[in-house]
């Protein structure tokens, strides 16, 4: 379509425009209001995981509340993700070591377990 409007010129595209009646430039400049708002709900459809969900929004907020730029907001998101990596790697090695000690039980859930079957 942008190949066509390319290959005719801005002059005949304008004359179309101009020659819609009202109510279908009404009805285009409504569906353009939307289309934030299904960008944002085709993004959250496609990524909708329990564990990443709060911080796609963490960054929606900073973008959209906060007027920050793209760079800040990605440097923020790499420093938690090396925090987060490095609590989530020592957190599993000392599981490792408790079991390794022989500590947990063969049915032991423990906090996370639980909530996760309470959310599933």
């Amino acid at each position: 379509m942008a190949f066509v409007v390319m290959m005719i010129g801005v002059q005949p595209v304008q004359h179309f425009m101009n020659a819609l009646p009202p109510y279908i430039n009404n009805a285009l400049t409504a569906m353009s209001a939307a289309l934030p708002a299904l960008g944002m709900a085709i993004l959250t459809n496609s990524m909708w995981d329990k564990s990443i969900l709060p911080f796609f929004f963490i960054g929606f907020i900073l973008a959209a509340y906060l007027k920050l730029q793209t760079m800040p907001i990605a440097v923020l998101g790499a420093a938690v993700a090396v925090y987060y990596v490095y609590n989530d790697f020592q957190h599993r090695k000392e599981i490792k070591a408790l079991k390794a000690s022989g500590v947990g039980s063969k049915s032991d859930k423990g906090e996370n377990g639980e909530m996760e079957d309470f959310l599933s």
